[in-house]
């Protein structure tokens, strides 16, 4: 849809070119062949730009179309090729005219380029060719940058800064850069350093603060580099420059520049003879530290903690920390995790830390000892060799606790009631009846049958009585051992369905229930923990396996206690495989019942 705006500036450009092709119909500004080329001045600094104008010719079809799209028709452009070597192209812009000579059209087009020396010295714009026409070099000579003064102070420069002269090989150096501008914020690229020699990374954002120049507040953006020299000798640190736009409001128009900060270098030593640690590690300061998931001092047998290592660094790459030898420890059974290197901004630099995890499980009862762990590295702050250190540590294990046994279900033993005999006192009492009856009867033979009749009944009371106890007693003995025979399986199935439902629920006393149900499962082992386990086990590789998986799994910092269902029911399988205790085996571990419990 084309606009009323639109409209007029068709019309104002159909009258230019009436107008145009009247006026230029009866002269031309160039020979026939040449590319006409200027230049808005010859003498530059280093620090500014000029501008290129190219003037070229070219036959045009005109139409109606043609003057609404001009832009996207395909005109070529001037072989700027040998240009580039000398100059950078800063900015560059196109403008068109049209006239007509003897009914044919023709398109002069001038290409003008803001334009920035690279180097001082005498150079050229060299001869530039379009179609047929070309041009002749232009001399331009290339003066150093303009020194700045109070007076005239410069509208954008750049400043670095390095915060040592000389440094160890792999020592952090750093650089500063600043742009200070006036008036707005310039727009264009601050070129980074590139080393060939040395890593260098870019440490956090720009920074927009405020500082005093030739008595002028200048806005300033500062950006800071860590560079870290791999290689002994000189490191030259390269000239710096900012191309872009800035807003110069003395001649009131935005304008391309250039900027260079001075070079510079810094003296890399190498390593010190009198270093003895095994890895070189430069830094301004280094902490070695561990920490503990959970108190080590009453550590007992089956128990699991965390062992966290951290070594901090400032003024050290993370990529520069190698892994940390903390040696074996004795007594226990370990699960390193993989170490993390991490680096953060500081306010001296870079800041790294590399952190190391390792799950310890304690195996058998008594000592258990972890060695040593030393770091030697080099204070560059007072060019010294120092030592971290985390001390030797000597743990003790106590033995696991005893674990329950479930009770037998229906295991009572009745208790039979002694029968009381009868003592001189009870048969002095039954004489005295008998002298009753007798002195009743008043008969002598009477008294003398019925006297034997007493004793007859209370001797066959006492054998049925006698006989009836030991008919109870050897009743009662056989009902305990069947009792006893039935308990084993009964506790085995008991133990075994308690740790299959803490392995599945993921319950964190399951391996105490795996012990509980290996004790039941064999009651001649004398298993107290995972260890007793799997040394009892020692020929069943798959069931190690299964158990060692299962552990890493449970104490994996990775894992965060999360077992897979695989892993757990890998390592069911393996148990369940084990079979169950026979009634026989359970039964020839217990002692006899008492044939008159206590």
């Amino acid at each position: 849809m084309v606009t009323r705006a639109h409209r007029i500036s068709i019309l104002r450009l159909i009258s230019c070119l009436l107008l145009t092709g009247f006026l230029t119909g009866f002269a031309t500004s160039s020979k026939s062949g040449e590319l006409k080329v200027s230049v808005d001045k010859d003498r530059v600094y280093l620090n500014e730009t000029f501008e290129l104008r190219i003037n070229g010719e070219t036959d045009f079809e005109f139409s109606f179309g043609s003057l609404l799209n001009f832009n996207s028709l395909d005109i070529p452009e001037p072989d700027i090729t040998d240009l580039r070597k000398g100059f950078d192209i800063m900015n560059r812009q196109q403008q068109y005219t049209i006239r007509s000579i003897n009914g044919q059209n023709k398109a002069v087009i001038t290409w003008i380029y803001e334009l920035s020396p690279r180097a001082v010295g005498t150079t050229e714009i060299p001869a530039l060719s379009f179609k047929d026409q070309v041009s002749k070099p232009i001399p331009i000579t290339v003066l150093a940058s303009r020194q700045a003064t109070s007076d005239e102070p410069p509208l954008v420069f750049v400043e670095t800064e390095l915060d040592k002269t000389e440094a160890y090989v792999q020592e952090q150096i750093m650089l500063t850069v600043r742009l200070y501008h006036l008036n707005a914020r310039p727009s264009g690229e601050l070129e980074s350093p590139e080393f060939d020699n040395a890593i260098v990374e870019q440490l956090g954002k720009d920074v927009d603060t405020y500082r005093m120049r030739y008595n002028q507040r200048y806005n300033v953006i500062e950006r800071k580099y860590v560079i870290f020299p791999q290689k002994s000798g000189k490191l030259d640190i390269p000239a710096l420059s900012f191309k872009g736009r800035i807003l110069d409001t003395r001649h009131r128009k935005r304008r391309y520049t250039t900027q260079t900060s001075q070079p510079g270098f810094v003296t890399i030593k190498p390593v010190p003879s009198q270093f003895s640690g095994t890895t070189w590690l430069p830094a301004l300061a280094v902490e070695l530290t561990e920490n503990w998931s959970n108190p080590v001092d009453n550590l007992k047998q089956g128990d699991s903690v965390t062992r966290t290592i951290e070594l901090t660094a400032v003024g050290l790459l993370g990529s520069a920390i190698p892994d940390l030898d903390i040696g074996n420890a004795t007594g226990l059974k370990t699960y390193p995790e993989p170490p993390v290197r991490e680096s953060t901004q500081h306010n001296s630099g870079v800041q790294s830390t590399y952190t190391e995890s390792t799950a310890l499980v304690a195996i058998n009862q008594g000592k258990a000892y972890l060695p040593e762990i030393r770091i030697s590295w080099w204070d560059t702050v007072n060019d010294i060799q120092r030592e971290a250190v985390i001390p030797s540590r000597k743990l003790t294990i106590a033995g696991a606790p005893i674990a329950p046994q479930p009770p037998a279900p229906d295991q009572i033993t009745r208790q039979p009631a002694r029968p009381k005999m009868s003592g001189p006192d009870h048969a002095a009492n039954g004489i005295t009846a008998t002298e009753q009856l007798n002195n009743g009867n008043g008969d002598s033979t009477s008294t003398v049958s019925g006297t034997w009749k007493i004793i007859a009944l209370v001797t066959s009371t006492l054998w049925l009585l006698t006989s009836g106890i030991l008919i109870y007693l050897i009743k009662n003995r056989t009902l305990t051992r069947i009792s006893q025979e039935s308990a084993a399986p009964q506790n085995h199935l008991s133990s075994k369905k308690a740790m299959l439902k803490a392995l599945r629920q993921k319950q964190p006393n399951a391996l105490q229930q795996i012990v509980i149900w290996a004790q039941q499962n064999s009651p001649n082992s004398h298993i107290e923990s995972i260890g007793d386990m799997i040394q009892h086990y020692s020929t069943n590789s798959a069931l190690i396996e299964a158990i060692r998986e299962y552990e890493k799994a449970l104490f994996s910092k990775e894992s965060n206690g999360g077992v897979s269902e695989q892993t757990t029911e890998a390592l069911i399988t393996q148990l369940t495989a084990l079979g169950r205790p026979s009634s026989r085996q359970a039964t020839q571990t217990r002692p006899s019942a008492k044939l008159y419990p206590a």
